[in-house]
């Protein structure tokens, strides 16, 4: 009896010991139910005067603390992809807790550029895709003017997957993390056509046209003898009457008339040169280094100079030179898509 009574006593008092502390599962979703890893998870007690600190991290979406004093706590939980939550009083009571936690993401802004090595890229179809568990979430977008913006995207992990039915895209990266707001470019190679037995770059896309520059030269000449304008330059008439003419007449219907503005006055041209602003607009990055200088139809104010496009390694600039340099010619034009 005596060591029976004694027995009882110890076990006694191991349950008071056992009962004084807590085991805590937390489970942590989001709004559309997906689970949260990474989440660091810290029970503070509410006197703080004690030292203790329990932090624990989310895998799964579950964190756990074992054998914790039961007491009040400030519970805190923090993620880079979620808004700060907590519990001011966070009460353990019983032996076992279990609480679902729902947290609420962060909203961010993304836009990504659509940048071809050559060109302005629309319709360009951009989709973000994020994978948890067996849950999968996609936005997608076109591309208007080169950009797409995604706005009130939760914060996260995304793949990136971006398609165009004439461009290739470049993955410089698969995937990234989104916290905040921020601008992305997404590069593309050239596209090319076949026209007339030539190989041009596409350079603009509209609904019923598109505009196009010859790939390689089609010949080195002068831009004029004496003159920079434009209108009345001789490497105009060399492109609007000979060079023209050397289309078949199917060809030829295809090419469309264009109002094309230069300076101060408007000339209706099939093919015409590039100005400053175009060159520096499509040419982007990454030039074919056969390509050195050729001939744009800005011309100087001040002096009786043309200008060039001068590609050097990758840097692209305009500069003038005299009307009469050999420079190489490219032609550009619309055509009907």
């Amino acid at each position: 009896m005596k060591y029976f009574m004694v027995a009882m006593i110890v076990i006694a008092l191991s349950f008071t010991a056992c009962s004084k502390r807590s085991q805590v599962t937390l489970q942590l979703i989001e709004p559309l139910g997906l689970s949260i890893d990474s989440a660091t998870i810290v029970l503070s007690p509410y006197n703080e005067d004690s030292a203790d600190v329990y932090q624990v991290f989310s895998q799964e979406g579950k964190a756990t603390f074992t054998d914790i004093p039961k007491g009040i706590y400030k519970l805190t939980i923090d993620h880079e992809f979620y808004k700060q939550y907590v519990i001011e009083s966070f009460t353990i009571k019983r032996n076992k807790i279990k609480r679902k936690i729902n947290m609420e993401p962060v909203l961010a802004k993304i836009t990504m550029s659509a940048i071809p090595q050559i060109g302005v890229i629309d319709k360009a179809t951009i989709s973000l895709s994020r994978q948890n568990g067996n849950e999968h979430t996609n936005y997608e977008k076109s591309t208007y003017q080169g950009s797409a913006t995604f706005t009130d995207i939760p914060a996260g992990n995304y793949d990136i997957i971006a398609h165009h039915d004439r461009y290739t895209y470049i993955p410089h990266f698969s995937s990234f993390a989104l916290r905040n707001n921020i601008h992305l470019n997404l590069f593309f190679s050239p596209a090319t056509i076949s026209f007339a037995n030539q190989d041009w770059y596409v350079l603009e896309e509209q609904e019923t046209q598109i505009l196009i520059i010859s790939k390689d030269y089609i010949e080195n000449r002068i831009y004029d003898e004496t003159s920079n304008n434009w209108e009345n330059s001789q490497i105009r008439t060399f492109l609007n009457e000979s060079y023209y003419n050397s289309f078949t007449q199917q060809e030829k219907e295809k090419i469309v008339e264009t109002e094309i503005r230069t300076g101060g006055y408007t000339t209706v041209d099939h093919i015409f040169l590039l100005n400053s602003y175009e060159a520096q607009r499509y040419f982007t990055i990454e030039y074919p280094e056969e390509i050195y200088t050729w001939w744009i139809r800005t011309s100087d104010d001040f002096t009786p100079n043309a200008s060039v496009v001068y590609i050097d390694g990758n840097s692209l600039r305009t500069i003038s030179v005299r009307a009469y340099t050999v420079a190489g010619v490219r032609p550009v034009m619309w055509v009907k898509g």
